[in-house]
């Protein structure tokens, strides 16, 4: 059998879909948002949900949208107001000030337990034991192949199965919204009260750009006549190379968050953002010398190896669950705990609770 007539046929249609492909328009950029889970609320409760579409911004070469697994966010709100009835949470009025942390500290345990209600979804693993989850990640296959807890969780006994009415070939089972009450006691919430609850998404909150608007202001898109992956890309390189000075970059929308339909639309102005601990004049000819669109360079207190250092202490932590990870945007720890208990607030306060913003914990205190 000759070979050469398949090969002269590949040969022809490989010419021919290059030809093909050099008659198309250029794409336009990528929308990085829809890569940062612009509708993923945050697993916040006391406050409205931070969507974070301004998430730091990863390298736009070969970006891939293969996810390995797809997280259940929680996106609760809880205030000083009664709980309506079905377990909805009721969002916080206009105007009213976000509780802080010192509302949320649960009193030491005195030997008979800690009155608690905690609000998450309830996994069931294979051997039977119960944990009520800040976030629950589910692998995504069909049927499910597995599931899992984020780092932040407590063992809970006494549920009713009837609440698990999702389930994994593994042999694991999880709930959907639940709002859970009982007692804490060494570690582990003996629940009385399990029903269903309704999250409330909250409302979009964008930060706005930490830096004033250039002569003439900032130009339509990203401030380029033409995209420009490469000159990006190589921001991100070099702002990631020196993390004893810099934090990483994160897309900010002077006009606030875009709508999906406006993504492209030439009038939405982007602007990346860059911290610095040094000199921010130096920083700034330094960087727009790589990047000449929209770009906005300024003052921060901490850099990505200060945010880095202080999280991993928080994760090495060993006597409590502590979720911790560098925010950029607010230039602090993010931490997730499940409850502000007094050893728990001593190992915050030793690690210096300037530097964190506290998301609300896992557990509140029944009064």
């Amino acid at each position: 059998m000759n070979p050469e007539p398949d090969r002269d046929l590949e040969r022809v249609l490989g010419e021919a879909g290059e030809q093909w492909r050099a008659r198309q328009p250029v794409p336009p950029d990528p929308d990085l948002s829809r890569f940062t889970g612009a509708e993923a609320p945050a697993a916040t409760r006391g406050w409205a949900a931070r969507r974070r579409i301004w998430a730091p911004v990863a390298a736009v070469v070969g970006i891939t949208a293969v996810v390995a697994v797809v997280v259940i966010p929680l996106a609760l709100h809880r205030t000083g107001a009664s709980r309506p009835p079905g377990g909805t949470a009721a969002a916080p009025s206009a105007g009213s000030a976000a509780p802080t942390p010192t509302d949320w500290v649960l009193p030491a345990d005195q030997g008979g337990g800690v009155p608690v209600e905690g609000i998450g979804s309830l996994l069931r693993e294979a051997d039977g034991t119960t944990k009520l989850c800040m976030d629950i990640a589910v692998l995504r296959s069909l049927p499910s192949a597995g599931a899992g807890c984020s780092p932040v969780f407590v063992l809970v006994t006494g549920v009713d199965p009837k609440w698990f009415t999702e389930s994994a070939t593994s042999g694991q089972s999880w709930s959907q919204y639940v709002r859970v009450e009982g007692t804490l006691r060494n570690g582990t919430l003996a629940a009385n009260l399990v029903e269903a609850f309704t999250p409330d998404p909250g409302s979009r909150v964008e930060p706005a750009v930490p830096c004033p608007a250039p002569a003439g202001g900032w130009r339509p898109g990203y401030g380029l006549a033409e995209p420009d992956t490469t000159s990006l890309n190589h921001l991100i390189e070099v702002v990631r190379a020196d993390p004893a000075r810099f934090t990483d970059v994160w897309e900010a929308h002077p006009d606030g968050p875009p709508s999906a339909e406006a993504s492209y639309a030439p009038h939405t102005r982007m602007v990346y953002v860059v911290g610095t601990t040094g000199d921010v004049a130096q920083a700034r000819v330094h960087l727009e010398a790589i990047y000449g669109g929209n770009l906005c360079v300024h003052k921060v207190r901490y850099t990505t190896a200060d945010l880095e250092q202080i999280a991993e202490k928080l994760r090495g932590v060993s006597s409590t669950p502590i979720d911790a990870q560098p925010d950029v945007i607010e230039n602090r720890v993010r931490v997730k705990v499940v409850a502000l208990d007094p050893p728990t607030m001593a190992i915050l306060d030793a690690m210096g609770r300037e530097a964190m913003v506290i998301d609300e914990p896992l557990l509140h205190w029944l009064e």
